[in-house]
Order: C-alpha cells, then sequence, then structure tokens
C-alpha cells in the first residue's frame, strides 16, 4: 500500500502553479471523477509529480491515489519532475 504523502518539498516544485482557468478544470475533472492519475511521491513521502492533484483532492474530501518510487538522488527526482 503506497504511503501518503506528508509534504511538498519547495525543491520539486519546479513547474508554476497551475493557472486559475486550469485549475478550475481540474478541480471540476476531479470532482466529477476522483483522481485518475496517482500522484508521485518519494521514499520520503515527498510529492514529486501531482501537487495540484493532491491539493484538490484534499480541499474536496476526495482519495488521491499514489505510488512510491525510489530516487537516488535530487537530481533524479528534479528530472522526473519535469518529464
Amino acid at each position: 500500500m503506497p504511503k501518503k504523502p506528508t509534504r511538498m518539498s519547495s525543491s520539486f516544485n519546479l513547474l508554476p502553479p497551475l493557472r486559475a482557468a486550469d485549475r478550475k478544470v481540474l478541480r471540476a475533472s476531479i470532482q466529477d471523477n476522483g483522481v485518475q492519475v496517482p500522484i508521485v511521491i518519494d521514499q520520503d513521502s515527498c510529492i514529486i509529480d501531482g501537487r495540484a492533484r493532491h491539493e484538490i483532492a484534499q480541499e474536496l474530501g476526495i482519495k488521491c491515489p499514489s505510488i512510491v518510487r525510489q530516487f537516488k538522488d535530487d537530481s533524479e527526482r528534479a528530472s522526473y519532475a519535469l518529464m
């Protein structure tokens, strides 16, 4: 069973926050369909991919699936986050 994310590291918030219009569309989708793409957390429970999905799911009280990936270092985390 995947761990719950415990923090959002600013080190891997390499992409800007969603624009308000995009966030509104994502929120409506999550509200209607749930989170369809799991967020990615690292072995330290830090969100690497899916920050907005996680935040919106929490706001709506909806389960947010996650997968845990092992990364050898911050460079590997950053590369994954920018894929």
